[in-house]
């Protein structure tokens, strides 16, 4: 029994991690369009988060199964 706990405890902390991850990335990608920066998807997220591992705050770090997705996302909408 406290198997299964511990293994649903895990996925829901993952997917917490993941939805703080996206949040970061949102507002960083809100305020540098609100500004007019380019590209602001990813400087954005960027900015924001070098920023907040500056402050030393505990970022989690990218889950393992999202690195392959979205680098066969990326294969898939861009292929050469």
């Amino acid at each position: 029994m406290s198997g299964r706990r511990f293994r649903i405890l895990y996925y829901v902390n993952m997917i917490f991690d993941t939805a703080l991850l996206f949040t970061i990335g949102l507002v960083g990608w809100f305020i540098f369009k609100l500004i007019r920066i380019p590209t602001p998807a990813l400087l954005g997220t960027l900015v924001f988060l070098g920023l907040i591992k500056d402050l030393q705050t505990d970022v989690p770090s990218v889950p393992q199964y999202l690195a392959p997705f979205v680098q066969n996302l990326l294969l898939y909408l861009y292929p050469k």
